[in-house]
């Protein structure tokens, strides 16, 4: 079953104000299997707005295509879902510009 996050950076922040902007971040699919991860990622320009719909149906259509799906094994077994998740997000981060 695919799952989603979606991730937005600490430069989509209007700093006059402290109020996000509705613009860039990423949309993570990923599915697991045992120790196996695979994952894709769709980007959101920093100059469009961020629309978590669109985000979903690119990533998801990346994650089954071998040339966009990073596959990675977890470190530790029977992971639970928040743990797969922070596993993503953190694999994403050390080896994506973000």
């Amino acid at each position: 079953m695919c799952k989603f996050v979606h991730l937005r950076t600490h430069a989509e922040f209007d700093t006059l104000n402290g109020t996000r902007l509705d613009v860039g971040g990423v949309t993570l699919a990923f599915e697991h299997n045992g120790n196996t991860v695979m994952y894709a990622a769709a980007k959101c320009h920093w100059r469009d707005n961020f629309c978590k719909h669109t985000g979903r149906a690119k990533s998801e259509g990346r994650l089954k295509s071998p040339h966009y799906r990073v596959v990675f094994n977890l470190a530790k077994e029977n992971a639970t879902s928040g743990e797969i998740q922070q596993a993503v997000i953190d694999h994403f981060q050390a080896n994506e510009e973000f």
